[in-house]
């Protein structure tokens, strides 16, 4: 918490030793690693804790990330196989960071869709699918997202049909908005 990465590595092996198949312990030191830089590492310790319990889909949510920070997206993404790991994922800024940064637009997708099946009253959950489809230069399904969201947000009418008339004028989406 201080910042002694070494300190707290050291710590985390100890206490290793001590409940070598604590799957709190092993996640911790994943995010140890991983804060230190070391991504590799952090993605065997992620690895292991998801192996002790596949079932675990805070487990399975960390060993994603770090297969994403890696770029194994094809993995990554085959880790949200059932609707209770996709929910957690898509709840999961540090996964969806670690997707945007890998560039898994497509799983972006499939997660801020499913973020929109449970619940579609969140205004950037529509504008964060339509900038996915756009940023994949595919304006029709941006717009038609951005349609969809007209009527189910209807405050977020006025932005939403802003960005519609950039993306169709070929402007910057979100220019004036």
């Amino acid at each position: 918490t201080i910042g002694q990465l070494d300190q707290a590595a050291i710590e985390m092996a100890k206490a290793r030793e001590l409940s070598p198949n604590k799957q709190a312990i092993i996640n911790q030191q994943g995010f140890i690693a991983l804060s230190q830089g070391n991504t590799e590492e952090a993605k065997e310790f992620f690895r292991t804790s998801f192996e002790l319990d596949e079932r675990n889909l805070e487990a399975r949510e960390y060993y994603s990330a770090a297969l994403l920070y890696l770029g194994d997206v094809e993995t990554a993404s085959a880790l949200a196989d059932s609707d209770a790991a996709k929910a957690r994922f898509s709840k999961s800024d540090f996964l969806l960071g670690a997707a945007n940064q890998a560039a898994a637009y497509d799983l972006l997708i499939d997660l801020y869709q499913y973020r929109l099946e449970q619940d579609d009253s969140v205004a950037q959950n529509w504008a964060s699918l339509a900038y996915l489809y756009y940023n994949q230069n595919n304006q029709a399904e941006a717009i038609a997202v951005l349609q969809e969201a007209i009527v189910a947000v209807p405050t977020f009418a006025p932005a939403a049909t802003c960005i519609i008339g950039n993306i169709e004028s070929g402007n910057d989406p979100q220019a004036g908005c």
